[in-house]
């Protein structure tokens, strides 16, 4: 099995199906959804810097898979000519390479060798370590629990977290890892690895490429590729691994590159399902659509603000000709159009209309106060809207004016005065 390149369906460890399902899922995620990834990326200058810095990367990853392959078969046949009969496994090849071939060289290559495997492990614990704790200090400390949180009190979770990691992972480590074990201890992290993230390429993978993802399908296709990837293997040895037939094929036990390959797919359905019906309703937003999608030119400003009037009944004349002279302008013929606006410009170019799905994501990056004043009689914004705004962010101040509707300046002048003035007096 060693020296073969691809091996049997039914192939306990590394079967062909596996590297060809599987394994793709778990590189999907490691250059797409992993935080300590992307997170570098994210810190690039530029979009176009970010790609490169991953195509780069993922470059000089290809030639990684060559050099340990190679090694491991020359250290393979070392070890069969020098220390015949003696079992090597792959976990203790390179250490017995560098105490036989790599030590008796001397001038300190061993330790330099040692060094640069130190180093590139500690560079990628670090960056798990980090990423792990900004997750829980921003997405759990500061949205959830003290919103208020200044710079010097996150530093202080994220040290706090960081420690609690590394003592929970030595602690874990003692418990449920067998040293005895023959399994090698990339595989073993891998197998275990895999339960966890099918969900989540499936959540970036739909988010990214199709618009009518939303965010309630992404947590159920998190969940449910946790649910299926464990709760998948010990369903299969007691149904269908009983089975000569399909354990001819598979195996008696379900590889867990097959496992994470259903588990994706299980997710992606369940996204696709709760996505279709967590959609926001678009009635509510009909009134401005309707308006938005009338004339793009009108023949007079009159016109223009008579047609603005019958979507606005609530607000005075005056009022909206004011607004329409902030947001229309007039062309060389005398007919009037809207200013620029980026809304439309998808309607020119024939490219696909806007998404808004990923706006309540974006409430939970602001990180400055925010105080939401609501018309009362503005009906794009339902109690189940600001529940879900105040939800994400409980330091909201939130003021209804009643009798207003989409434009409190407009319907009630007086009322928003009074609110700035008491906004510049906190």
């Amino acid at each position: 099995d060693l020296m073969h390149l691809y091996l049997p369906m039914n192939h306990p460890a590394r079967p062909w199906t596996g590297m060809l399902s599987g394994l793709l899922i778990l590189h999907f995620y490691y250059w797409s959804a992993n935080q300590f990834i992307v997170q570098r990326a994210l810190a690039a200058r530029s979009d176009r810097e970010a790609r490169l810095g991953i195509v780069t990367a993922g470059f000089f990853k290809l030639l990684i898979p060559f050099m340990s392959i190679g090694t491991g078969v020359a250290a393979f046949y070392y070890f069969q000519a020098t220390m015949p009969g003696v079992p090597v496994d792959g976990d203790t090849a390179f250490p017995l390479l560098m105490r036989e071939v790599v030590a008796p060289v001397g001038f300190g290559l061993a330790g330099l060798v040692a060094a640069g495997l130190i180093g590139a492990i500690l560079s990628s614990v670090d960056s798990m370590l980090n990423s792990a704790a900004t997750l829980i200090t921003f997405d759990i400390y500061k949205r959830f629990i003290n919103p208020q949180a200044n710079e010097k009190q996150l530093i202080r979770i994220g040290r706090f977290c960081i420690a609690g990691f590394v003592i929970g992972s030595a602690l874990l480590a003692i418990f449920i890892f067998d040293p005895n074990s023959k399994e090698p201890f990339f595989t073993y992290v891998a197998r275990h690895q895999s339960r966890l993230i099918a969900g989540l390429v499936v959540a970036f993978g739909l988010g990214m490429l199709w618009r009518g993802a939303t965010a309630a399908g992404g947590f159920a296709a998190i969940l449910t590729g946790v649910v299926v990837s464990y709760g998948l293997l010990p369903l299969y040895a007691k149904t269908l691994g009983q089975s000569e037939t399909v354990a001819a094929w598979l195996g008696t036990e379900l590889n867990f590159f097959h496992a994470v390959f259903v588990a994706a797919i299980c997710a992606t359905i369940v996204h696709i399902l709760v996505s279709k019906r967590t959609q926001p309703d678009p009635a509510k937003a009909e009134p401005i659509i309707t308006f938005v999608d009338g004339p793009e030119v009108f023949e007079s400003f009159q016109a223009m603000l008579d047609r603005t009037i019958e979507f606005n009944p609530g607000r005075s004349e005056s009022s909206l000709r004011r607004g329409i002279l902030h947001n229309a302008k007039p062309l060389p013929d005398g007919s009037w159009t809207w200013r620029y606006d980026r809304m439309r410009d998808w309607k020119v170019s024939g490219d696909a209309a806007p998404s808004f799905e990923d706006l309540w994501g974006k409430v939970d990056l602001v990180q400055v106060p925010i105080t939401l004043w609501q018309g009362g009689k503005w009906s794009v914004i339902g109690d189940e809207d600001v529940a879900e705004w105040m939800r994400r962010r409980p330091d909201t101040v939130h003021v209804v004016v009643e009798g207003a509707g989409h434009s409190i300046q407009g319907d009630k002048p007086l009322e928003m005065a009074a609110l700035i003035e008491a906004l510049m007096a906190r």
